[in-house]
């Protein structure tokens, strides 16, 4: 009898690790189909924002309004790039790699969550901070799950610090 029970039991896990599996599967799809439809409209924001830059006699007001437009308009860019290309799964692309500039969109990526938890992040990036052989994206997935995963260790908010450290700098970190 024990060993139907866990046979049917090590079944049960199966199918909800595929069912989860698949649900995981589905959302990236989801968020692919959303980041590209997102790209479209963005577009035209973009170049509509040029024009109003471009424009000689404009006051000065409406020109940083469109300063605003435009760079929020490249964030957006940015996170629906950053999505897709979390949503599509690739062969890994190893070369020399900007941890800071991956930490920065990582950081990019969750900066909603956290102020959602009453987390503030303290990025402090060392321009010296060498490059590393590796996978941007996967790098960014393992960044991704680390913040995430602190994030869960502050119910209650909190500060989460994100520092690199060039070579020969030991990493300043607080006493324990």
């Amino acid at each position: 009898t024990s060993a139907i029970s866990l046979d049917l039991t090590e079944k049960k896990r199966m199918i909800d690790a595929l069912i989860r599996s698949e649900k995981l599967a589905e959302i990236g799809r989801m968020g692919s189909g959303i980041a590209h439809e997102i790209k479209n409209p963005l577009t035209s924001i973009m170049m509509m924002s040029d024009g109003i830059v471009a424009t000689q006699g404009l006051p000065e007001k409406t020109l940083r309004y469109a300063d605003i437009i435009q760079k929020e308009a490249q964030r957006i860019l940015r996170l629906s790039q950053n999505i897709l290309s979390f949503a599509r799964p690739q062969k890994p692309q190893m070369q020399a790699t900007d941890v800071n500039r991956v930490l920065e969109d990582t950081l990019g990526l969750v900066e909603y969550e956290l102020k959602k938890g009453k987390i503030r992040a303290n990025p402090q990036f060392d321009p010296e901070a060498p490059a590393v052989w590796g996978d941007g994206e996967k790098l960014k997935q393992v960044f991704l799950n680390l913040i995430v995963n602190a994030t869960h260790a502050m119910p209650e908010g909190g500060q989460l610090e994100v520092r690199t450290c060039g070579p020969g700098a030991a990493p300043n970190l607080p006493p324990a």
